[in-house]
């Protein structure tokens, strides 16, 4: 198991992870188009409670090329791209705190013809996969809207339970978290469940 290297980022592992749906890699400057599309998009900024980005293309572009060459130390960012290449998202971890033991998880499906097929759940469970496998965190929690009932489903698909509702910054949010050890005996359960089926 890899401990966390607080001094310098993920990005420069040069990740891919494969899901069953998707793969995850490392946001690149080619991902500026589609981003600039998601994030002045007011119904994708309504899901995330917040609002459409207001800058000009140009100066968006410079401030995301600027990120690329140096991102945050204590975050990973990832585009998730359909097993075909088709960039269609976006996901993350952040507020890694190595002395806590946790991290906050954030997703974004930004192409509206991928919703409610599945993908968000596959892009949830490969990250975990992911954290709890190469990291040394314990715990992963992430926060959604308390009337986004489709995040929800997908969040608890994945083995996240709601642990407080809070109100913040005026946005009525349901705050949800796993452990590794729940993580770990869904995988065990998935497993023997897998090996009756073959009998």
């Amino acid at each position: 198991m890899k401990s966390i290297d607080t001094k310098t980022s993920y990005k420069e592992h040069n990740n891919m992870i494969k899901g069953d749906r998707i793969i995850l890699r490392d946001k690149s400057i080619e991902d500026v188009h589609d981003d600039f599309k998601w994030e002045t998009d007011p119904e994708l900024a309504a899901l995330d409670a917040t609002v459409p980005v207001k800058l000009p293309f140009n100066k968006y572009k410079q401030d995301y090329a600027e990120e690329i060459r140096h991102p945050y130390f204590a975050s990973c960012r990832f585009a998730i791209e359909t097993q075909e290449g088709k960039h269609i998202g976006n996901c993350a971890y952040y507020h890694i705190s190595e002395r806590i033991g946790e991290t906050e998880l954030g997703i974004m499906i930004g192409e509206k013809e991928f919703w409610n097929q599945g993908y968000g759940v596959d892009v949830i469970s490969t990250l975990l996969k992911y954290i709890f496998e190469n990291t040394a965190l314990k715990r992963v929690y992430l926060k959604t809207l308390a009337s986004n009932y489709r995040a929800q489903t997908c969040f608890r698909k994945s083995g996240f339970k709601p642990y407080v509702r809070l109100i913040r910054d005026g946005y009525d949010f349901l705050f949800m978290e796993i452990y590794r050890r729940e993580w770990l005996l869904r995988k065990n359960n998935n497993k023997d469940q897998a090996g009756n089926a073959s009998l």
